[in-house]
């Protein structure tokens, strides 16, 4: 692996970060701002911030924003199909996550999220992106086994009693369908667009979505309302959510995807439950409750999420080594 190899792994282990991370912020945060408000918001700030880093590049590089102009031009980048890829990577599925919550278990959409590469991989294997191999399908499955093993005691502990309504779980599976699916497009008809503005496209479709939907489900009087009792430090608190947590990691999944291909970049869905689950026994005393054989559990499941990352992230190496070399030839 040469230097130029190390920025791809280095933006997927920052994706494992920011999204193992972020459940954390956006629980603190639902406890003050309506889950629409917050979605809307969250979009609205990441897309603002990506025009800034947009603002940015044009006034660094003077050839820069010719580039643009010719990828518009030529169909590289396209307005409506970046649009889209915001709405089925972002609008969409967080808004039906949102609604889902409302009866689903929080650790059934933790245990959700390794079924979003299965999808991209079943995507990508229908529209020749990326072939689905019997090994390729393997690996993923086994990051299922060692999310629901990790899960098992949180789910003991906190959510046995909650009452669910299936209609929840079925937009729970039609979210998780998009995000996969999602990657799947946005690799399919954006694979050579210019990362930075393909960024702005993605995050004004997703923030005019949340915003339609938010008032759509609220009334534009409740929507309007509740925008204005937002507190100061919850304001804050969105504009870290969508700048860090939503405008950098869109250019990083991007960028992951472009340079690793569509697998192994959403093995970022596997290694943010990793991340999830240490910060929530460092910082939140998640298994102070947990007797011998429920931390046993958990920390049999992180094996075995552990082993499928890395052995799944090796197998993409070895292909993308191989593919490099054929080149070369």
């Amino acid at each position: 692996m040469n230097k130029y190899q190390i920025k791809p792994y280095l933006a997927f282990l920052f994706l494992c970060f920011a999204y193992g991370t972020s459940s954390a912020l956006v629980v603190i945060i639902r406890q003050k701002v309506h889950p629409m408000i917050l979605s809307s918001l969250r979009m609205f700030f990441g897309f603002l911030f990506s025009i800034i880093i947009f603002l940015y590049k044009v006034h660094k590089n003077d050839k820069y924003l010719s580039r643009v102009r010719q990828s518009i031009k030529n169909g590289s980048t396209d307005f409506t199909k970046g649009i889209l890829c915001g709405i089925f990577n972002y609008g969409f599925p967080y808004s039906l996550i949102a609604i889902s919550q409302r009866s689903v278990a929080t650790i059934a959409v933790q245990i959700s999220q390794p079924f979003v590469p299965i999808f991209s991989l079943i995507g990508g294997h229908i529209l020749s992106i990326e072939k689905c191999s019997a090994q390729k399908f393997f690996y993923q499955f086994i990051s299922v086994v060692g999310t629901t093993i990790s899960s098992i005691p949180t789910f003991l502990h906190t959510e046995k009693n909650k009452s669910s309504c299936i209609t929840d779980y079925f937009l729970l599976l039609i979210s998780t369908v998009s995000f996969g699916f999602g990657a799947v497009f946005l690799k399919y008809f954006q694979s050579k667009a210019d990362q930075t503005l393909l960024c702005v496209f993605q995050l004004l479709g997703a923030f005019l979505y949340s915003t339609f939907y938010g008032v759509f489900s609220l009334g534009l009087k409740q929507f309007t309302s509740n925008l204005r009792n937002i507190e100061c430090d919850s304001l804050f608190e969105i504009v870290v959510l969508g700048v860090f947590y939503t405008c950098l990691t869109s250019h990083c999944v991007v960028y992951t995807m472009k340079k690793l291909g569509l697998v192994a970049a959403n093995y970022t869905n596997v290694g943010q439950i990793i991340i999830g689950i240490i910060i929530g026994v460092t910082f939140l005393g998640e298994w102070n409750e947990f007797s011998a054989f429920d931390v046993f559990l958990s920390i049999a499941g992180l094996i075995v999420l552990f082993i499928s990352i890395v052995f799944g992230m090796k197998n993409e190496t070895n292909k993308i080594d191989e593919n490099e070399n054929n080149i070369l030839l």
